[in-house]
């Protein structure tokens, strides 16, 4: 329930940074830069609002994997999509079209905002993700009479996942 309710404030944020957009539908010139940062930090507020809602203990953590193999290729992929549709940088653009398949920036390039707003959503998750604690493994016996054998027991009790390791008690003396 709690991160539905963050998903829908996230979202609701990540609507009203939309609404600041101008005419996204045109796509040239040195503006669309600014449009790109918003759309995009739309996505990442809306990601993170997500994110942020399944934290069910203090902290976040950096998920690496996702980070390389999904955030930088799909941002370099919306550069050089931002970068044929501006004009600006020219590099950029050749560099695009060098590497992709002919056509493809165009076709692509009435995704546009789509592909930054899934850009910035790849960024929150990659940059925020919540820590799931790890419950303790600790042997428990009820009964110190059944071990015979044993020389050090465990004693039983309730142990809390931040709870350090307990110490064996020695049932030798």
């Amino acid at each position: 329930m709690i991160r539905a309710l963050a998903t829908l404030a996230g979202l609701a944020c990540a609507a009203a940074l939309l609404l600041l957009v101008p005419d996204t539908g045109s796509g040239e010139g040195g503006d669309l830069w600014q449009r790109a940062a918003l759309i995009g930090f739309a996505g990442f507020v809306a990601g993170a609002f997500y994110q942020l809602g399944g934290i069910r203990r203090p902290g976040v953590r950096v998920n690496l994997p996702m980070l390389l193999a999904a955030f930088l290729p799909w941002t370099l992929l919306t550069l050089a999509i931002c970068a044929q549709r501006a004009g600006t940088p020219v590099w950029l653009s050749d560099l695009a079209h060098d590497l992709l398949p002919k056509g493809a920036l165009t076709r692509w390039s009435l995704t546009f905002p789509i592909l930054v707003f899934v850009d910035g959503l790849l960024l929150a998750f990659a940059l925020v993700e919540p820590r799931i604690g790890e419950v303790a493994q600790v042997p428990v016996l009820e009964d110190a009479e059944m071990l015979e054998d044993a020389e050090t027991v465990v004693p039983a009790r309730p142990v809390a996942v931040a709870d350090p390791a307990p110490e064996p008690v020695d049932l030798s003396s």
